[in-house]
């Protein structure tokens, strides 16, 4: 562990190198909205936007961005709790020039403005599986972007027919040259407030709500994550 993080409600973050005291080393605004959560592996930092809505990667130790993700999710691949999770092929991400991209993305990624989206009111948690079953790439450098997965917790917002607003939505996320969410599903009646990966290397994940429930999820190849 040769870094620590912090992040403050402004959502500036800060890096300070261990092997020297703990002095800081570089410094970057993650999101003007403020930082709901921020984890790291040996290559990046992921973080997630209080307002915006968007999961970003940071390479590390510069906290350089190489990845911007908006979350909102086209209404018909959002499955209900208890159903099959639905499959996402194409992201909406853009690189940290200041671009904005259109509001979704077809699977070829051209622009579909008036698909219907399913709006999240916040993106809360992020887990991060370290394992090589996961895809992550160990300590290997010279990559520009993150592979494997990223799980992510949100809560829905107003307007969706499946579930109510405040519902808990999780979503699984592969990193790569082009991310893609993999599945999207209504995980919990009431926002996730906890997200826990392990013991083992291949899971389980473990998510827990605001009124106490928790539920443990597998992966299955063909039906991706399953009660």
């Amino acid at each position: 562990k040769t870094y620590l993080l912090t992040a403050d409600a402004v959502g500036e973050c800060r890096l300070w190198q261990r092997s020297r005291g703990f002095s800081r080393r570089a410094v970057a605004t993650l999101h003007p909205s403020g930082v709901s959560d921020l984890i790291a592996d040996r290559l990046f930092a992921y973080s997630a936007g209080c307002e915006d809505r968007r999961i970003c990667a940071w390479a590390l130790p510069e906290l350089s961005p190489v990845l911007s993700i908006a979350v909102d999710l086209p209404e018909e691949l959002v499955s209900p709790m208890g159903t099959r999770p639905g499959r996402l092929m194409s992201p909406l991400t853009e690189a940290e020039d200041g671009k904005e991209q259109a509001a979704s993305t077809e699977a070829t990624g051209s622009a579909t403005p008036n698909a219907p989206q399913y709006w999240l009111s916040r993106v809360d948690l992020l887990q991060r599986p370290l394992s090589r079953w996961a895809g992550w790439q160990g300590s290997t450098r010279g990559t520009k972007a993150p592979r494997g997965s990223l799980f992510v917790a949100g809560v829905l917002g107003h307007g969706c027919e499946i579930a109510g607003a405040g519902a808990g939505v999780l979503m699984e996320w592969t990193l790569g040259d082009t991310a893609m969410c993999q599945n999207a599903q209504i995980a919990h009646d009431s926002p996730i407030v906890s997200l826990v990966y392990g013991p083992y290397d291949n899971g389980p994940l473990i998510t827990a709500d605001a009124k106490g429930v928790f539920r443990v999820w597998e992966f299955l190849l063909e039906r991706g994550l399953c009660l």
